[in-house]
C-alpha cells in the first residue's frame, strides 16, 4: 500500500470514530428529574436534580445537604462541597436504599 492510501484510511476511520462518539454521547445524557419523581427511579440509575439548599452540614469526610424544590431531599456528598444555604445547585448522583441521593457532582448554579 502507498502512504497516501494508509493516510486516507486513517483519516476516514478517525472521522467515523468521532461521529460514533458524538452519537454515543448524545444518547448518554443524564435525565433531569424532580425530587418527587425519584421514588420511581431505579437505584442504579444516575439522576440529575436542581434545587435550593435549605440546610447544610459539614463533617471531616462528607457534606449532608437538604435540597428542596417542592419536596425536600437529603443529599450526601463525600469530600468538601463549596456551597452554602440558599444556593441554587445542580446535583448528579444515585439514590441509595434509604432514599437519599449520594452525590457524584455538586455544582452551584446561582450563589446565595
Amino acid at each position: 500500500m502507498k502512504d497516501s492510501d494508509i493516510l486516507r484510511a486513517a483519516l476516514i476511520s478517525g472521522v467515523i470514530g468521532i461521529i460514533i462518539l458524538f452519537i454515543i454521547l448524545d444518547n448518554a445524557r443524564i435525565e433531569e428529574k424532580n425530587i418527587w419523581e425519584l421514588n420511581s427511579c431505579n437505584k442504579e440509575e444516575t439522576v440529575k436534580i436542581r434545587g435550593v439548599i435549605d440546610e447544610i452540614e459539614y463533617s471531616s469526610s462528607s457534606t449532608i445537604m437538604k435540597v428542596s424544590q417542592k419536596n425536600i431531599l437529603v443529599v450526601i456528598a463525600f469530600g468538601n462541597v463549596s456551597a452554602q444555604k440558599g444556593d441554587y445547585v445542580k446535583i448528579i448522583g444515585k439514590i441509595n436504599d434509604e432514599g437519599k441521593l449520594v452525590a457524584e457532582e455538586v455544582k452551584v448554579l446561582k450563589p446565595n
